[in-house]
């Protein structure tokens, strides 16, 4: 009985610790991406080309952000603007849609 005891409370002490990882981990995941987005957000806001169409890219996709075809298409016409040349073209066929 001891025995089963001991086995038991070795893997309630373990599955409290995976839980506590994956919380923590899940946190941590958010506050990463919400930094990332931060970071590209204010480099394209600054006049980063590549990080304009990086940007357009997440909100085409939903990557990081909820997908909003009006912000992609605002920050794919910055960096056409810019020079992208694959904005440019990304444009055309969402106009296309």
């Amino acid at each position: 009985m001891v025995g089963f005891i001991r086995t038991a409370y070795k893997a309630a002490f373990i599955i409290g610790l995976l839980l506590c990882a994956a919380i923590f981990a899940r946190t941590t995941s958010d506050a990463v991406k919400m930094h990332t987005f931060n970071t590209i957000y204010k480099a394209a806001r600054n006049g980063d080309v590549e990080e304009q169409y990086r940007l357009a890219q997440m909100y085409r996709l939903g990557r990081m952000v909820d997908v909003d075809r009006k912000k992609a298409v605002k920050w794919f016409t910055i960096a056409a603007n810019n020079g992208h040349s694959l904005s440019v073209h990304i444009l055309a066929s969402m106009k296309g849609m």
